[in-house]
C-alpha cells in the first residue's frame, strides 16, 4: 500500500506544481490566481484521493473494509500534502521570493491613503480654528489610522512568509486530506465494480 500511494501522491503533486510553475511562468500568480490555484490543488488532492483508493482494492485480493479505504485515501492525502508543503516554502522562498513584498504592497495601499487623508485633515485643521472637541475627533481619528497602519504592518510579515505558508498549506491540505478520505472511501463503496 505504501509503494502506490506514494506514487500517485507524486503524480498528483507533481501535477500541481507543474500548474504552480506554469502560472508563475505566465507572471500571474498576483491576485484572484492564488485563489484558484489552491482550489486546483483542491481538486488534484480529491482526484488523487480517489485513485490512491481504487488502485488498493484493486490490488486488494480480499474484501476491503472501511478503515482500509480511509486508510489508502489518507496516505496518498498524506504524501500529497508533504510533497506540496515542502514546495510551496521552496517556491517562496527561492523561486518567488518578492512575492510576499508584492502582495504587502498592495495590501497597504488603503492603510497609506487612510493614513494620508487623516493627516491632511489634521493639517487644515491646525490652520482653522476650531472647538476643541472637533480638535480631539480629528488628532483621535489621525491616531488611530497610525495605530491601524503599524498593525497591518507588524502582523503582515508575521503570517506571510515562506515557513508559515508551508505550515498552513501543510495544515489545510491534511484536514482536507482527512475529509476527502472519509468522504471517497464511503461514496466509493455504493458504486458497482468497487464495492469488494
Amino acid at each position: 500500500m505504501l509503494k502506490s500511494s506514494l506514487s500517485v501522491a507524486v503524480y498528483a503533486a507533481l501535477a500541481a506544481l507543474v500548474l504552480k510553475l506554469s502560472v508563475f511562468a505566465m507572471d500571474a500568480q498576483h491576485g484572484g490566481m492564488e485563489r484558484y490555484i489552491f482550489m486546483i490543488y483542491m481538486l488534484i488532492m480529491l482526484i488523487a484521493v480517489f485513485f490512491g483508493i481504487r488502485q488498493f482494492k484493486i490490488k486488494s485480493e480480499a474484501t476491503t473494509t472501511y478503515q482500509q479505504d480511509f486508510k489508502a485515501g489518507l496516505s496518498v492525502a498524506t504524501y500529497f500534502a508533504i510533497i506540496v508543503g515542502v514546495f510551496t516554502y521552496y517556491y517562496y522562498s527561492r523561486i518567488d521570493p518578492d512575492f510576499f513584498e508584492i502582495k504587502f504592497a498592495d495590501n497597504i495601499k488603503p492603510f497609506e491613503e487612510d493614513v494620508m487623508q487623516k493627516a491632511i485633515a489634521y493639517k487644515e485643521a491646525m490652520t482653522k480654528d476650531l472647538p476643541a472637541e472637533k480638535m480631539q475627533e480629528i488628532v483621535a481619528a489621525k491616531d488611530e489610522a497610525i495605530n491601524q497602519y503599524k498593525k497591518f504592518y507588524s502582523g503582515f510579515h508575521i503570517f506571510f512568509n515562506p515557513t508559515q505558508q508551508f505550515t498552513l498549506t501543510l495544515m489545510w491540505l491534511m484536514f482536507l486530506g482527512l475529509i476527502y478520505s472519509a468522504m471517497t472511501a464511503f461514496f466509493i463503496r455504493k458504486f458497482p465494480g468497487y464495492k469488494k
